[in-house]
Parts: C-alpha cells; structure tokens; sequence
C-alpha cells in the first residue's frame, strides 16, 4: 500500500469512528428534544428581556416561536403587523431582537450536532462560542433600542398559546427521525467528500502552495481555502477547517477566524439570496428593507469585533 493510500484510508478511519457516531447521534438526539418541545419548555427566560425592550406581548408571543421555527416566528410577527397589533417600529426591533433566538434553534439543530462534531471540541466550542456572542450582542442591541426608543407598554405576562400537538410520542420519534434523516442526506456526503479531497490534497503536498500567500496576522495561507469554500457554502467551509485541523494544517484557533472571515466575505451574497428576500417577504419592501440591513450591519460589526479579539490572542 502506497502512503497516499494509507493516509486517505486513516483519515476515512478517523471519520467513520469519532466523528460520524458522534454526529448521528447529535442530529438525531437534537430532533427528539424539538419534536418534544423542549424549545417551548425554556421559552420562560425570555420575559424580563420583552419587558425591558418594552414589546407588545404579542412580539414576545413571536420570538417565543422563533425559537422553533425562524419562519413562523417571521409569519407571527407580520400577521401581528397587518393587523396593526405592532408597529413598523415594534416590528423592527421584534425581528431583529430576535437573532440570538434564531441561534438558540440553530444551536439545537446545526452548531451543537453538527458544527461541534466537525470542527471537534475545541474549535467547535469557540466558533459556537463566537456565534453566541455575536448574535447575543445583535439581541442586546436591538432590545435596548426598544428601552429607549418605543412607548411604554402596560406590564403583563406573555402568555403562551401553543397549538396543541395531537402527535403521539410515536410519531414524534418517527418525525424525528425523518429530519435526521433529512440532515443526513445534506451533510454526510459532503463531510466523506472533503474529506477525501483534503487527504488527497494533504498527501500530494498541494496545500503547500498556500503557504506563500501573504493574510493579516500571521494566518496560515490554509486559511485561504476555507475561507474561499466557506464563501459559497457555509456547510462546506466548516467541513474543510474540521478536517484541516485534524490534518495538523491548522490550529483550531486559526480555523475559527478563517470560517468568521468567511462568513464576513460571503455576508453580500447572504444578504442578497437569502436575508432581504425573506425580510420583504414577510414585512414589506420599505419595512423588511430596513430589518435586513439594519441586521446584516450588526451582524458585521460584531462579527469583525470577534476576529480582532481572537486575532489577538494568535499574535500573543
């Protein structure tokens, strides 16, 4: 057996038993506690902060739901809109105070079985870590704008009106288990994939081109190719670092700043495909307009603020 063999037959190894198992059994557990509304169970936590941004409890009803679902969150909140229940500027700071919500029901879904598992421990937990900060950071944001700026509301519990789920555990299981299968399908032959191609590459010594190229702070001209393959998908670039870092190509610290990078270069494309589509869909041209770049800026802002601090811990 050749060493290009023996490497891409050790690196498949490593794949299929630390981080597959580990993978599966993250996605699937993640969609049994959705299907089991443990999303619902912890939505108490977020009254004291509707309260402080003083929000309608009908707002609080929706970011309450954008904990399960983003686009329902999204419907509640323009149907409370059109009926004039909120205004455009209660509606605004709703939607945009709810990005950090919108990572709580990724952080069930995508970073925690998914991410984690990939980037592996360390790095896993500092770019989950970054996230964090950064769409906590838009949250806080956005709720003390509503402090400052809306007319006090008449204190009141948010009470929550779920739809009764009829489902028996039974077919909450089986739901469960048809989204796993789902993310499977999308995930695991992308994660084989790269994953070949960079043992491949790693052996044939084509990575070493990169080491020539010249990125701020000391980063690894490695760096380069994920934050190119991160550009056009997300999925793809974090695949690539977890498996960059595994090779010893990168640190893990490297890698977390090379997939915020990414995601700082492929913001105009993310901005244009995915976030104003959706925002004018659901709030209106002139309204959803104004939720998507007032977002997307925050988004950036704190998304900079995180590489300069862990670029500086690089340098030390």
């Amino acid at each position: 057996m050749d060493e290009i063999s023996r490497i891409m037959i050790s690196r498949m190894l490593y794949l299929s038993k630390n981080i597959l198992p580990v993978l599966i059994l993250a996605v699937t557990s993640a969609n049994l506690l959705v299907e089991f509304g443990l999303v619902k169970k912890i939505a108490f936590v977020i009254r004291p902060l509707i309260r402080f941004s003083r929000l309608p409890e009908e707002a609080g009803l929706s970011i309450i739901t954008y904990m399960a679902s983003a686009s329902a969150g999204a419907a509640m909140l323009a149907g409370f809109r059109e009926r004039r229940i909120t205004s455009d500027n209660e509606t605004a700071v709703a939607s945009i105070l709810s990005n950090f919500f919108s990572f709580l029901n990724h952080l069930f879904i995508y970073y925690a079985p998914i991410v984690i598992p990939i980037l592996g421990l360390t790095a896993g937990l500092l770019y989950v870590g970054s996230r964090f900060f950064i769409s906590l950071s838009v949250t806080l944001v956005a709720a003390t704008a509503g402090h400052f700026f809306l007319k006090s509301k008449v204190e009141g519990e948010i009470e929550e009106k779920p739809e009764e789920d009829i489902r028996n555990s039974e077919q909450k299981i089986k739901d469960a288990l048809k989204a796993s299968f789902r993310v499977f399908k999308r995930i695991i032959p992308r994660l084989v994939i790269i994953y070949l191609i960079t043992s491949y590459a790693r052996a044939m010594g084509w990575f070493d081109v990169f080491k020539s190229f010249q990125l701020p702070a000391g980063l690894p001209g490695e760096t380069s190719t994920i934050i190119a393959v991160g550009f056009a998908d997300t999925t793809s670039g974090i695949i690539l670092a977890g498996s960059m870092i595994v090779e010893g190509l990168l640190s893990p610290l490297e890698g977390v700043i090379a997939l915020l990078l990414a995601s700082v270069v492929s913001m105009s494309i993310i901005f244009f495909r995915h976030s104003l589509p959706g925002k004018i869909a659901y709030f209106g041209a002139r309204l959803g307009l104004r939720i998507a770049i007032i977002t997307s800026v925050l988004d950036l802002i704190f998304t900079i603020l995180v590489i300069g601090i862990l670029l500086t811990f690089l340098t030390q």
